[in-house]
């Protein structure tokens, strides 16, 4: 927790530039991996994880 202050400073850091998201995006096919680098501390944010699947596209469709 922190004051208001605090948190105008973090903002205005953001809005300057220096702040930079660092983020980790996997397959869903490779979940377990991505859960077995988080327990073995592989991954440097492990907060930033986003897993997704993309949508497939069926042979009929073509």
């Amino acid at each position: 927790m922190g004051t208001r202050r605090d948190l105008q400073e973090s903002l205005d850091f953001a809005a300057d530039g220096k702040v930079r998201a660092h983020i980790h995006h996997e397959r869903l096919d490779n979940i377990n991996d991505l859960f077995t680098a988080l327990r073995e501390g592989k991954v440097d944010h492990p907060d930033a994880c986003r897993v997704f699947e993309l949508p497939r596209v069926s042979e009929d469709s073509e």
